[in-house]
């Protein structure tokens, strides 16, 4: 009987029982749509055991018939608001959260982008198009801040494509990982080959619910382009006939408003500095997919579901051939899973991946600038995990807004003693010292500004660590508000305005990107 263990809980029940026991009351959860918050917290001390998180997906899956092969879908739809699977990558991206400023693991790093790639999609999307209901015809891009939000998300989206465009040309340039592809008895291999290197990248393109994430941002990316190249045109012409007559041009009422035309004129910046062009990645998408779809073709299309099976032998030609399609796609979403949850690859995607790294990412790779890619910063992906990013990153405190997609700085830390904030730790000894006095003030090292410091005596205990994090808690009641998501720990600027239309599309991010709910804390 197989059993699960960690460091706090040395031997629980076996691992089927354990499973079985969380899977119905999320279930349950899910179905109604209501929080599962609890549901996670009871799984959250079994993340260290051995393929728990895998093995859970797994029996979600196959108890909620939830779909993962989008792999024959043309339309993205359907993709974005299947809200299971966001479930399952939620799951996935939570249990595998090691707290902030820690290196993330393969598995974190895969969720968390599958998840951010879908909500910046969302946020796009809602944007660009009219809500209903307003009395008053409502274009939520004519608000500076709308416009603001969006750029932010095309900037990393753009910067998205460009590091997953770098990645791949670092695993082309691997003589491991060619020698992989070119050897049918190696090929097993490439899942835990990619595993030690860290690298997600090929994940993100081979499983098709991904990739399919990957396509519906590329299209609203190029939504943006477009709005963007028409704004400016607009913006460059009334600005002519402003400049040219003053009088007719204001008659007119021709001269735009300075703050949004500014703000296109961000979003023209962000979107022309992009180090891969985005119609050429998307291009680069549809043909490995048309590439999957045949291999999957060629693999499945010979299986005869009675020969697997001889108890359906004696079938009808119809009834064979719907047997056999059926049998087909049940192990079609098998391959899918397994590359949703980084297991091995399917031997058929060997020649697919051998004409992809030698004949269409080359290609590709002629249309763009490797030196400018592998140098390029991409601090807004959080990717980058080596000591010196991460320390970087703690020491200044810099968080990415997960709706705005910009950078969020609460400047430098103050010292810690004892895992406690040092000015506050002489009155945090005794966990019965009242903490709920005036919030100290410490200087930042930079810019002069102040960083709200308070004792974390209030906070102790794993509530205060999923919101507050591993040093966080600081800060007082006066200065502006954060949401954490009490599930990933992701980090929004709690800002509310009275614009219709920059209030309804922040309405859409009632919810974290994962689906957890937002708490409300002092910024920092």
């Amino acid at each position: 009987m197989e059993k699960l263990s960690n460091a706090n809980f040395p031997v629980i029940a076996d691992q089927k029982t354990v499973l079985i026991a969380l899977t119905v009351p999320l279930s349950a959860t899910a179905v109604a749509q209501v929080t599962c918050d609890d549901v996670l917290a009871m799984a959250r001390p079994f993340a260290q055991a051995p393929e728990f998180a895998y093995s859970w997906i797994r029996e979600m899956i196959g108890m909620l018939k939830i779909v993962v092969d989008y792999s024959e879908e043309t339309h993205h739809d359907q993709l974005v608001r299947n809200s299971l699977l966001q479930l399952c990558l939620s799951i996935l991206n939570h249990l595998s959260f090691r707290g902030d400023f820690k290196p993330r693991s393969l598995d974190n790093k895969f969720a968390m982008l599958a998840l951010s790639v879908r909500n910046i999609f969302v946020v796009i999307t809602v944007a660009s198009n009219t809500p209903m209901g307003f009395k008053e015809k409502l274009n939520p891009l004519d608000d500076p801040e709308v416009v603001d939000a969006v750029t932010g998300c095309t900037k990393w989206g753009i910067s998205l494509l460009a590091w997953i465009t770098d990645s791949l040309f670092q695993l082309l340039d691997d003589p491991e990982i060619m020698a992989m592809l070119a050897d049918a008895k190696r090929f097993p291999e490439l899942a835990k080959c990619l595993q030690s290197k860290g690298d997600v990248s090929l994940q993100l393109l081979l499983c098709s619910s991904t990739r399919g994430f990957l396509s519906a941002a590329c299209r609203r990316l190029m939504h943006v382009e477009t709005v963007s190249n028409r704004a400016a045109q607009y913006y460059e012409t009334h600005v002519q006939q402003h400049q040219q007559d003053p009088a007719a041009a204001a008659a007119a009422g021709a001269r735009p408003h300075p703050a949004l035309y500014q703000a296109y004129q961000r979003m023209v910046r962000a979107v022309s500095s992009g180090l891969v062009k985005v119609s050429e990645f998307d291009r680069l998408l549809s043909d490995l997919s048309s590439d999957i779809h045949a291999a999957y073709q060629k693999t499945f299309s010979g299986l005869n579901a009675a020969k697997m099976k001889p108890q359906h032998a004696n079938l009808t030609e119809q009834q064979q051939q719907q047997l056999n399609e059926q049998f087909a796609r049940k192990a079609q979403m098998h391959c899918e899973l397994d590359m949703l949850l980084g297991r091995n690859v399917p031997p058929g995607f060997r020649e697919v991946l051998l004409k992809f790294f030698t004949v269409t990412l080359p290609a590709f790779r002629s249309q763009t600038d490797p030196a400018k890619l592998y140098f390029a910063n991409y601090d807004l992906l959080e990717m980058e995990d080596s000591p010196r990013a991460i320390a970087t990153r703690k020491a200044l405190g810099r968080y990415v807004d997960v709706f705005k997609r910009v950078e969020l700085t609460v400047g430098p830390r103050a010292a810690r003693t004892n895992g406690r904030m040092g000015n506050g730790a002489a009155n945090n000894n005794n966990n019965n010292t009242n903490n709920n006095g005036p919030a100290k003030r410490t200087a930042a090292a930079t810019g002069g500004e102040e960083m709200m410091t308070r004792g974390s005596g209030n906070h102790n205990g794993v509530a205060g660590m999923l919101i507050y994090g591993n040093w966080t808690g600081i800060g007082g009641g006066n200065g502006p508000q954060w949401r954490r998501c009490v599930r990933c720990g992701a980090v929004m600027g709690d800002i509310w305005s009275g614009k219709p239309g920059y209030n309804f599309v922040l309405g859409q991010q009632r919810k974290c990107v994962c689906g957890g709910s937002w708490g409300t804390v002092p910024r920092g």
